[in-house]
């Protein structure tokens, strides 16, 4: 009853006012501000401002404006209202209200902290504020969660240490872009280096940040001795990125020479769990690519790898059949082929099937031949593993007998 009371009485005040509406706030750059109703809004081309104020009409020039503060119909009638508002507690409260329903957030703010200053303990102003109430005292969402370590950065509450993490990454892409900046330019002044400077200066490159962008440029490089020195320097920098990348060059790159390259770059740095992908890739559905993980791993001297290797001499694959065309040829191609490099191409009258293959991988072979220093049983996987177990029999017994001399 009291608020319908107050609302009443602020609106009977308000028809009885006759202060001008001042609809918007002109900002102007060397400080001050105009305050009044925008005349002339719906001239975009007008190279002024005609304001009308309570004193008048005025015409100011547009360059002279920093900012214009467009207010909404309950703003200017908030301003109309609130000095008509009694300072009391029901007062304040009573317009508060208003504010809440007409959903003038900043306005009903101010309102509710007047009455905080004429009580502090007014629990329904303190909870439209957001407050809480532990341990015996007031206290704000936000103030809860700095008390708690959190700090709001980028829309949202976050940890330090979270923050931390997002600003050193944010400075790594930073510098991982700058790097593709360098490379480009380097890469171009490459074709005219003929003292060898350049070529130094990219050979000399150990930033793990500059990772990406050798990877990117090692893709889109159409000369060969190019390529290689790429490979060369990111087996330099030797970061678990630059090992990912020379990993992946090693079985995917069409370039022979990249992938002996990249092999020996690992070979150097040798870090731990090198075999672990290209035992994944032993499983892959492209037998190119399970032939050039067995060559990789029979380089590199994985005898980890013998069981895999076991299990990958024969495999089975969905090829594609393609039949007829103006050439009523026949070709034939595996799915998925991304390492080769492979596309798909149409030919009028062609016709396409999908058929599982069988396939001895020959590379397999011969990696398992350098492995196990040892007889060969061809494409025989029972052979291979009834030979596999009688040796990890072995060799457990000769480590047991070792273990018990010491």
């Amino acid at each position: 009853m009291l608020h319908r009371l107050g609302l009443a009485l602020l609106s009977l005040l308000a028809s009885l006012s006759c202060t001008l509406a001042q609809a918007d706030v002109f900002l102007l750059h060397q400080g001050g501000q105009i305050r009044g109703l925008w005349i002339n809004r719906d001239e975009s081309t007008a190279s002024v401002y005609q304001i009308q104020t309570s004193a008048g009409r005025v015409t100011i020039a547009k360059d002279r404006v920093a900012e214009v503060i467009v207010q909404r119909p309950e703003q200017i009638e908030h301003e109309r209202l609130a000095p008509l508002a009694s300072d009391t507690i029901e007062g304040q409260w009573a317009i508060a209200e208003w504010c809440r329903e007409r959903n003038l957030r900043a306005e009903r703010e101010t309102h509710l902290r007047r009455i905080l200053e004429l009580d502090p303990d007014h629990v329904k102003a303190r909870l439209a504020l957001g407050y809480m109430h532990i341990g015996g005292r007031w206290v704000t969402r936000e103030g809860r969660l700095q008390e708690m370590g959190y700090e709001f950065y980028r829309g949202r509450w976050r940890l330090v240490q979270e923050i931390e993490l997002l600003e050193n990454r944010a400075k790594y892409q930073q510098a991982e872009n700058e790097w593709r900046g360098k490379l480009k330019r380097l890469r171009e002044a490459l074709s005219n280096d003929a003292s060898g400077k350049v070529y130094q200066q990219i050979l000399a490159i150990r930033d793990p940040r500059a990772v990406p962008a050798l990877h990117e440029h090692l893709v889109r490089e159409p000369l060969q001795p190019v390529r290689l020195l790429y490979v060369e320097v990111l087996g330099g920098v030797a970061s678990p990125e630059a090992i990912q990348s020379l990993v992946t060059f090693s079985v995917d790159h069409p370039d022979e020479e990249v992938r002996a390259a990249s092999l020996e770059q690992l070979s150097r740095n040798k870090p731990p769990g090198l075999a672990d992908p290209y035992i994944r890739w032993l499983k892959d559905s492209n037998p190119l690519r399970v032939n050039r993980a067995a060559i990789a791993l029979a380089y590199l001297d994985e005898r980890t790898a013998i069981e895999p290797l076991i299990e990958a001499l024969v495999t089975v694959h969905d090829a594609v059949i393609r039949t007829g065309g103006s050439s009523d040829a026949v070709s034939t191609s595996f799915s998925h082929d991304s390492a080769a490099g492979g596309g798909s191409s149409f030919v009028a009258g062609a016709r396409t099937e999908v058929v599982r293959q069988m396939v001895q991988n020959q590379d397999v072979l011969a990696a398992l031949t350098r492995l196990t220093r040892g007889p060969s049983f061809g494409f025989n996987q029972e052979a291979w593993r009834n030979w596999y177990a009688i040796e990890k029999a072995r060799l457990q017994s000769v480590n047991a007998r070792r273990d018990a001399e010491h």
